[in-house]
């Protein structure tokens, strides 16, 4: 008894020790500074053209958001906050579609002005969203008084990760930026745990709530509401069987809750608008509001690719020689041999609520990104969750298991290391013998991936060689590249586990200092995933025929200038802009809003429904009556068609060939009537559009068959259009603009409903004789928004401002006492 009481004295006093010489040897302000430096010269090596060459990456995703960018800036320099965008699929909300939302997100204004300082690179924005991502992770593992290399490594592995690291390479910075803010959410709730702070930190809560939804993208959003939802439910669930922590347990929840209240309330100037969009949208197409299932389930994770989280190749990694069920992919959800290391020991050498919390989110993740390949919770999900089903890519809420991951990997590091971190227990302590069997062990799995390594890349060469995704060409190029890809990697994750088991290992026996150690691990780690990463940043160096995703920054997309030119200046709508129908390749671009040219076609992942029907019937779209009805003046084809008719441009952009029969941007009839049920798209083929118009609902007053008139565009803004209509008897006024719900029309001043012309276009009842017709697009939601976000910012004020005066009224902290916890 007293040999097993001395043995455990013995290692409470390693542990204190090891805490003592690892984390308080510099004051906290200088372990801040020393993290982010680290960060900052981990990023400048993962991307030296980015932070110091200041070149860009070359996406398509980031070409989209400079376009709507475009168009919004020109509404704004006209004096309109543009709230509609009549450029593209005939016109969609521009701030409900999350389009264009200048303003809205505080840190981008002043990510804006940093920008514009000399030192600072043309993507230094990113970097920064990047550092914020790795340092909220270190932030928080030091809060749970982790020591700092641990911590640090916890910090490398969530900001450098495949996953997050392709959001900035592929354009997704809406994305990335919401992604950072999750650990700083899910610290500040964890603090709410300190009975006497509560008020401050139920405020930061809701504020970072606030701005992690007012960035913009709802599904990380979804998954922030996830991640505090389930960190509330263990603790609640955990500590309620304990009824002497009953009381704090109940103010720990209030304020947890208050905190969700506020942030969804601060961003409402933002979600009310998306919310209100969202029926008219594919996100709310299928029965029951939400995306198709076949759409909302396109990116499922397969069991097989779990395999990439160790061997990063093992599918093929991306470009051509990606072999899984996914449509594509560029990265794979590689996790780092550090995170590996490290998240089985903690949940080998630790114990805990914190720790169930990390595997209930883990468990939770990994079978949602299965999505339909293993349906059971994904499918309950989209029939149930409320909103879960707008939302498509399962795979992409891997980002919490892979937070969840670098979270437990620092704290098991710590727990090797000997500490025992806040909110966990040890399960078992840290001994010679541990330590040995952490080497057997990873030398033992080193072994077993560089065999696995060696028969996959085998295997997939095989695949490849026959697979239906490649052209015959690169079959034979891709095969040998795949092959060395997965042996390659197999070397290297086999060598960096060891190596990092190694220096753990001479950490914690102290045959190594500790500082040492920690900094060699840091740098294992970079280097284990920088090398993957890489890969994404330039493919050049490892598929052929593939170029840098790096280089100058350049024009979004370089139309021919003369091409612009013939079409600005053939345009008879005017002031209406242009009205194009591009074929091929030019179908989904969007570089035509940024010359102020609309085009029938473009790319959003949230189009509206009414278009996307239309779009589908391909064979309707290109032939009349359709594109004439919708005033389409110009077809222009990426080049001359063979046989067909003489262009009336043509330049090294494309050919432009003028539609003569086009209808003019507003006309007006007198015959309408109602299609039947669900046959719009397919009638309109056989529609007379000059002469009649489908409607879904009776005009009022109605009008007189055989009126006729004509209709002149006096003005064309973004949100509003005014019209001067002359009709011989009450009539149809038909805008070729597409319709949405939110379009309110005056006909001499006085309200008339908008109607749904034509399947997308709209239509209001005008009176015989002159008439001016103003179109006016107004979102009430946008107005409650608004003031939801107003009286949430007070509210957040007001408890920040109380947490201050209770600490000004504090006594001091001798006399304080022992801190509470919940």
């Amino acid at each position: 008894m007293g040999r097993s009481r001395s043995r455990v004295a013995g290692r409470r006093a390693t542990s204190a020790a090891v805490t003592a010489s690892a984390g308080r040897r510099w004051p906290a302000w200088a372990e801040h500074v020393a993290a982010l430096a680290l960060l900052a010269l981990v990023l400048g090596c993962v991307f030296p053209e980015i932070a110091w060459q200041r070149l860009v990456f070359h996406a398509a995703d980031y070409d989209t958001p400079s376009s709507f960018a475009a168009a919004g800036r020109r509404a704004l320099a006209a004096g309109e906050y543009p709230l509609w965008n009549p450029y593209l699929f005939l016109g969609m909300p521009s701030f409900a579609s999350l389009s264009f939302t200048p303003w809205v997100f505080p840190p981008a204004e002043l990510l804006s002005l940093l920008g514009r300082l000399p030192f600072m690179p043309p993507l230094g924005w990113l970097l920064v969203y990047f550092a914020a991502a790795g340092y909220g992770v270190f932030v928080l593992l030091r809060s749970l008084h982790c020591s700092f290399w641990p911590a640090l490594v916890g910090g490398i592995l969530f900001m450098l990760t495949p996953h997050v690291v392709s959001m900035g390479v592929f354009g997704h910075g809406s994305k990335l930026a919401c992604v950072a803010f999750l650990p700083w959410l899910l610290w500040a709730a964890l603090q709410l745990r300190h009975a006497s702070r509560r008020l401050g930190w139920t405020a930061l809560s809701a504020l970072l709530l606030g701005l992690l939804v007012l960035r913009g993208h709802p599904q990380i959003a979804f998954y922030a509401l996830l991640l505090l939802a389930f960190y509330g439910a263990v603790e609640i669930l955990g500590s309620w069987r304990q009824r002497t922590e009953r009381p704090a347990l109940r103010a720990f929840a209030g304020c947890l809750a208050l905190a969700i209240v506020l942030g969804l309330a601060l961003g409402a100037v933002l979600l009310l608008p998306v919310r209100g969009y969202a029926p008219e949208s594919i996100r709310g197409r299928a029965e029951g509001g939400g995306a198709s299932y076949e759409f909302a389930t396109g990116w499922s994770l397969s069991l097989a690719e779990t395999t990439t989280f160790v061997l990063p190749s093992a599918m093929g990694y991306g470009e051509g020689t990606y072999v899984g069920d996914m449509p594509f992919t560029n990265f794979p959800n590689y996790l780092g041999q550090a995170a590996l290391l490290g998240t089985i020991a903690a949940f080998v050498f630790l114990r805990g609520r914190f720790l169930l919390y990390l595997a209930v989110l883990l468990v939770f993740a990994l079978l949602t990104s299965f999505g339909k390949n293993m349906p059971v919770l994904f499918d309950l999900l989209y029939a149930h969750l409320p909103y879960f089903n707008k939302f498509r890519v399962p795979v992409m809420i891997l980002v919490l298991f892979q937070l969840a991951t670098s979270i437990a990997a620092g704290l098991g590091l710590a727990a090797l290391l000997g500490e025992t971190p806040w909110l966990t227990a040890r399960r078992r302590p840290t001994s010679a013998k541990t330590l040995r069997t952490l080497l057997l062990a990873a030398g033992a799995g080193a072994a077993f991936l560089l065999l696995v390594a060696l028969v996959r890349g085998g295997t997939l060469a095989s695949r490849l060689a026959t697979s239906p995704r490649l052209p015959e060409p690169l079959r034979a190029a891709y095969a040998p590249v795949a092959r060395d890809l997965v042996r390659g990697d197999g070397l290297r994750v086999a060598l960096f586990l060891f190596l990092e088991a190694g220096l753990v290992a001479a950490a914690a026996s102290r045959r190594l200092p500790l500082a040492a150690a920690g900094a060699g691990l840091a740098l294992v780690a970079s280097l284990d995933l920088a090398w993957v990463d890489r890969r994404m940043v330039r493919p050049d160096h490892t598929w052929p025929g593939v170029e840098s995703r790096v280089g100058p920054r350049r024009a979004v997309t370089p139309l021919d200038a003369g091409l612009v030119r013939f079409l600005l200046d053939h345009n008879p709508d005017a002031p209406a802009p242009p009205r194009i129908l591009p074929l091929g390749d030019l179908f989904r671009s969007n570089a035509w809003m940024e010359q102020g040219i609309s085009s029938v076609g473009g790319y959003h992942p949230a189009k509206p429904t009414r278009v996307q029907l239309l779009l589908e019937a391909a064979d309707h779209i290109t032939r009349s009556p359709v594109v004439d009805m919708l005033s389409v003046q110009h077809i222009v084809t990426p080049e001359p068609l063979s046989g067909g008719p003489e262009a009336s441009y043509s330049g090294p952009g494309g050919a432009v060939y003028t539609n003569l029969k086009a209808l003019p941007r507003a006309w007006v009839v007198g015959r309408w009537r109602l299609p039947a049920g669900g046959t719009c798209v397919a009638a309109l083929p056989q529609l007379d559009p000059q002469h009649e118009v489908f409607l879904e609902t009776e005009p009022v007053p109605a009008p007189e068959a055989n009126a006729t008139g004509s209709a002149r565009v006096l003005a064309f803004a973004s949100n509003r259009v005014e019209l001067e209509v002359q009709a011989s008897a009450p009539a149809l006024l038909v805008l070729a603009e597409a319709y949405h719900s939110h379009w309110r029309a005056r006909v001499n001043g006085e309200a008339r409903p908008v109607l749904a012309a034509n399947c997308v276009l709209r239509a209001v009842a005008v009176p015989a004789g002159t008439s001016r017709v103003e179109f006016v697009f107004v979102d009430p939601a946008l107005r409650a928004g608004l003031t939801m976000t107003g009286a949430a910012a007070l509210g957040i004020a007001g408890l920040a401002l109380g947490a201050w005066r209770r600490r000004v009224a504090a006594p001091p902290p001798a006399a304080a006492g022992p801190e509470a916890h919940a």
